[in-house]
C-alpha cells in the first residue's frame, strides 16, 4: 500500500482522485449501473471463488470438531 505523502496528505494517486471527484458529479443511477457491470465476475472467477469458499467452509467445519 502507498504511504501518505507529505505534499498531498493522501496515498491516493492523482488519477484515482480525479475519478472520485468526477464520480461525485455523475447521475447516481448511471453510476450504480456502471459499477454493477464492472463488479461482475467471469465464469472462471466465479468457479475459483466457489472453490475457495467451499474449502473455507470445510476447514471451519473441521475446526469445530
Amino acid at each position: 500500500m502507498n504511504a501518505p505523502t507529505a505534499a498531498s496528505g493522501s496515498s491516493a494517486p492523482q488519477a484515482d482522485r480525479a475519478a472520485l471527484n468526477a464520480a461525485l458529479l455523475f447521475d447516481e443511477d448511471a453510476l450504480v449501473a456502471a459499477l454493477i457491470v464492472a463488479a461482475r465476475f467471469s465464469r472462471e472467477d466465479r468457479r475459483r471463488i466457489a472453490g475457495i469458499a467451499t474449502r473455507l467452509v470445510e476447514y471451519a467445519r473441521v475446526g469445530r470438531r
